[in-house]
This record gives C-alpha cells, sequence and structure tokens, in this order.
C-alpha cells in the first residue's frame, strides 16, 4: 500500500514537472487573459507592494522593511511604506502626537504619486508647505495606487477609527467611475450601500494565491495557469481584467451615469460618517490631461468628469476643481506638468502617463494648501495652532 502511494506521488511530481516544462516552453500563460499586478508573480514577498486583503481586495504591504519596487519595468519608480503603513512623506509619520493636526489624503495613484520622489509627491508638498507656517501640521499620504471609491470607503472607516484625523482630503479622479465598477465591493440597493465581500474580485482570488504560496512555486508557469483561471474576471469586458463577480458590467455611457449614481452614494455616506465622527471632509477633483491637452482626446474620459462634477453631492457640498485650475496650462507648451512615462510599452502600448510630475505635484499642493487655509482650517494668528470652522 505504501509503495503504491509512493509511485502515485512520485509519478504526480514527475506529470507536474513535464506539464510546467512545456508550459515554460511554449509561455502558455502569456496568451491567457493578463493578471491585474503581473509583478506580484516576478518578485518575492519582500520585495512586493501589493497584497490581497479580504476587506479592500488588495492593500499596501505590512512590513515597512520590505525594500519595495515596483513595477519592476522601471527604476525610476519607488513606492514603498513607513513605520505605520502609508507613503513616507516630509514629516515622519513615526508617531502622531496629542498636538498634531492631521490631515488624511484619501485617494488613488494621483495621491500616492508613485513616479516621483517622495518629497515630491502631492501631500508630501502640501505638509512641507503647511509646516512652514503651522509646525504641528502632519499631512498622511493614505493613497494606494489603483484604488476605487469603494475601497477608499472601506479605508476610510478603517484610518478614522485608527488615527482619529482632524480633517479628511478625499481626492477624486475621474476613472474612480469605472473603477467602481472594476472593484466593486458595494451595490446601489434603492439608494443604500450593499456591501460585497471581497473574494468575488478576481484580483482577491488572484492575490490570496500568491500570497499563501511560496515564491518559488508562484512564480512557475503551472501555478500561473492555474491561478488564471482560479482568478478569471467574470462579467465586464476586456478593457481591464478586473471585474467582481454579480457586479462588475460592460462599460456603455449609460452605465457610466448608473456609476455615477453610485459613487455619489459612496461620497455622501464618506462624507455622512466623517462628520459623525467630529471630522471634517473636504473633496478634491483631480487635473485629468486630456480635458485640456490636445492629445488622444478621449471622450469616455471627458464624459466621466462632467458625470462627477454634476454629482447630486456637489450641489451643497464644495468641490475643489483642479482641473478647471489647470486649465491656464493648456496653450503654454513651456509648463509640463505630466510625466513622460507610464508604462512600458510591451506591457501597456500606447499608454501615456496621466500622472503629475514634481511641478505638477507643487501646482496641485498650492491650490489645496490656498483652498484649506482660505476657509480658516488654520488659526492665522498663532502659527502653533490649528482650528476647525
Amino acid at each position: 500500500m505504501i509503495k503504491k502511494i509512493g509511485i502515485f506521488f512520485s509519478s504526480l511530481i514527475i506529470s507536474l514537472f513535464i506539464t510546467n516544462v512545456f508550459f515554460s516552453i511554449f509561455k502558455i500563460e502569456e496568451k491567457l487573459t493578463p493578471f491585474a499586478f503581473p509583478d506580484s508573480f516576478k518578485v518575492a514577498k519582500n520585495t512586493r507592494l501589493f497584497f490581497a486583503d479580504k476587506k479592500r481586495i488588495f492593500k499596501l504591504a505590512d512590513n515597512p522593511e520590505n525594500n519595495n519596487v515596483f513595477p519592476s519595468n522601471t527604476n525610476r519608480q519607488t513606492w514603498n511604506i513607513d513605520k505605520m503603513g502609508f507613503r513616507p512623506d516630509y514629516k515622519p509619520n513615526d508617531k502622531l502626537d496629542e498636538n498634531s493636526y492631521v490631515i488624511l489624503m484619501i485617494g488613488d495613484s494621483f495621491t500616492y504619486c508613485g513616479e516621483v520622489p517622495h518629497s515630491d509627491s502631492y501631500p508630501a508638498i502640501l505638509e512641507k508647505k503647511l509646516l512652514e507656517n503651522f509646525p504641528n501640521i502632519n499631512v498622511i499620504n493614505a493613497g494606494v495606487p489603483g484604488y476605487g471609491p469603494d475601497q477608499q470607503l472601506i479605508y476610510l472607516r478603517e484610518l478614522l477609527l485608527k488615527i482619529n484625523p482632524n480633517l479628511v482630503v478625499w481626492n477624486i479622479y475621474e476613472n474612480d467611475i469605472t473603477d467602481t465598477n472594476y472593484y466593486c465591493l458595494f451595490q446601489n440597493d434603492n439608494e443604500k450601500l450593499r456591501e460585497i465581500q471581497a473574494w468575488k474580485n478576481n484580483v482577491y482570488r488572484q492575490g490570496i494565491i500568491v500570497d499563501t504560496l511560496p515564491w518559488l512555486i508562484a512564480r512557475q508557469p503551472i501555478t500561473k495557469i492555474a491561478t488564471h483561471f482560479i482568478g478569471k474576471p467574470f462579467g465586464g469586458n476586456t478593457a481591464l481584467p478586473i471585474s467582481t463577480i454579480g457586479c462588475t458590467e460592460p462599460i456603455t455611457n449609460e452605465y457610466l451615469k448608473k456609476l455615477g449614481e453610485k459613487v455619489n452614494i459612496i461620497l455622501q455616506t464618506a462624507k455622512e460618517e466623517t462628520i459623525s465622527t467630529g471630522v471634517k471632509i473636504e473633496f478634491i477633483l483631480m487635473p485629468n490631461q486630456q480635458s485640456f491637452i490636445k492629445q488622444e482626446e478621449n471622450i469616455e474620459e471627458l464624459i466621466k468628469i462632467e458625470i462627477i462634477k454634476q454629482l447630486a453631492i456637489f450641489k451643497n457640498t464644495p468641490l475643489l476643481d483642479l482641473t478647471k485650475e489647470f486649465k491656464k496650462y493648456e496653450l503654454d507648451e513651456n509648463i509640463n506638468i505630466y510625466n513622460d512615462f507610464y508604462l512600458s510599452e510591451k506591457e501597456e502600448p500606447d499608454v501615456f502617463s496621466r500622472h503629475l510630475n514634481s511641478k505638477g505635484n507643487t501646482l496641485a499642493a498650492e491650490k489645496v494648501q490656498e483652498y484649506l487655509v482660505n476657509k480658516y482650517y488654520f488659526t492665522k494668528n498663532n502659527a502653533n495652532l490649528c482650528s476647525m470652522p
């Protein structure tokens, strides 16, 4: 009996080895639907930035000692976290002093600003500028690349309890409209949010596999192919290899409006829950390149910007529109506020950078600083104190 079991497992191992070699030679995995975060399968765990999360689908790495560099296709992007789990910025977040006035920045890659050094991110520059007059300011960069409104709401709920900020700044980008479709964790149920479990999103299923298995096994072609089938996106379309079962649908102009209604409920919920804790909240619409630069015009993106501006919440809630503020740079060819790269031509051809460079982040920080100070969030006659209006 023991001999038969030994023969069975030996045969199984040999078969898996031969299959793996076959897949490797013919590069079968490259012919399948791509992974959402392919670099997670290329590097060891101690150099990954993203890990699966049972509530938010994915999250930033928990271990600040990791030497996280992502993506691997360019050495100009350094993405990692500090001891509190946020992107390092101008003032270290080793501890939050009880006298600190904490500004929590919620957002996606436009907030994280992965294409520039830590000190050149938009939240870091804002922090540096505010500290010139208000020494107890601490701006926390809680931006997570790839996040949509669903994930941001769940993250905000966690952070309101964890760090007890004084002010929340929620940074909106036009792709939030479609991210709420692909990374769907809530459904609009008669103007109420009904939560959806993260495992229904294929990115979580992919992530939990690569996080659980040893890297030597996770990187093998046979593992990648098995992960493709377990983490296959169901629903949506081919625009992104991301979807949530029973929620994600193909994008149409009519569906964009429905997604806008859902985003409106998410933002309204974020506002109400934040204010209920005694914390103020502001909304910023981050600048979109295609709305004012004559380059590869994409009608869908322009539609999404208009949907955001017309959300019901902004009829009685202020929205700082940085796209509008940046409009004056449209005809000035000497001012370049966007990065000249994004992803490699091989991995994602014809994709230009949407992200701000250091100069663009400086302009954004200046506008937000002016906006916040003008709203009297900070006491002007005493630089050591901050007060709420």
